[in-house]
Parts: structure tokens; sequence; C-alpha cells
């Protein structure tokens, strides 16, 4: 399976946008990252060099416009010449076959104070709580 043309065309014109701006806002990354992870999910090797833009979209407030960091530059200069490669263009068709069963179905959720996790097979339920140092950084990581 490959990316067709006319969005491989599309990628690369937003990224040659992203270049060109001094400032980006958060609805720009987001068209950003829109495009080049569906460029990711065909062109496997492209996904390391979206992490930089993930990273920075997940910073921004609502209204806020920030200049592209230098290493963001970087990453974002790699993708004109993997969008180019053909040879990089397709995943083989067994990555989307079915899945074989689980071997083990594991349900969790986390709050602020705990992380439970519960092995229905194995009757078993697991409960981490966080110390004082941990919920200080939870906290710390929490946006408006």
């Amino acid at each position: 399976m490959a990316m067709p043309a006319d969005k491989v065309d599309k990628a690369k014109a937003r990224v040659q946008a992203a270049l060109a701006a001094s400032y980006r806002s958060r609805s720009d990354y987001r068209s950003l990252l829109g495009r080049l992870r569906h460029v990711a999910t065909c062109v496997r090797p492209a996904r390391p060099f979206l992490q930089r833009v993930c990273q920075q979209e997940r910073q921004l407030h609502r209204r806020q416009r920030v200049p592209l960091s230098a290493a963001m530059t970087a990453d974002l200069i790699w993708w004109p010449r993997i969008l180019e490669s053909s040879q990089l263009n397709g995943v083989p068709l067994q990555y989307f076959h079915a899945l074989p069963a689980p071997t083990i179905i594991l349900d969790m959720v986390a709050s602020d104070t705990a992380f439970c996790a519960l092995v229905p097979a194995a009757r078993l339920a697991l409960r981490y709580c966080f110390s004082d140092k941990e919920r200080q950084l939870i906290e710390a990581t929490k946006t408006d």
C-alpha cells in the first residue's frame, strides 16, 4: 500500500509552508501533523521525524504562535527528501491483516494519586500509589 501522488504533493506543500513561516499557530501545527501522520503510516522510516512536531504541538495553547526551533526545522528539512523517495513510500499489506489473539488482556486506569491495572483472566488487580514526588510531577505537567 502506498500514498497517492496527490497526497504526497499536499504533504510536501504543507512542509514547505512550515519551513517558510517564521511563526506557527496551534492550528498550523495540527494541520501539519495531520498530513505527516498520514505519511508516517505509509512511510515507516518517517516516524522519528514526526516526534518533535508532536511534542511542540502539545505545548501550545489555543491562540499561541511560536517560532520553529532549530531542532524541529532540522527534522522538517528531511520530510521533502522522505516524500520524494519512492522506495520508502509503501507499507506491506501484512501490517493490515488481522492481528493474532492477545495472550493477556489488561484494563487499566490512572488518576493523580494512583495507577490500577486489572488482569481479568488471572483475577488479579494491581495498584500502585504515586509518591509525593510523583504527584508533584503530575501537578507540574498539567496545563490550564
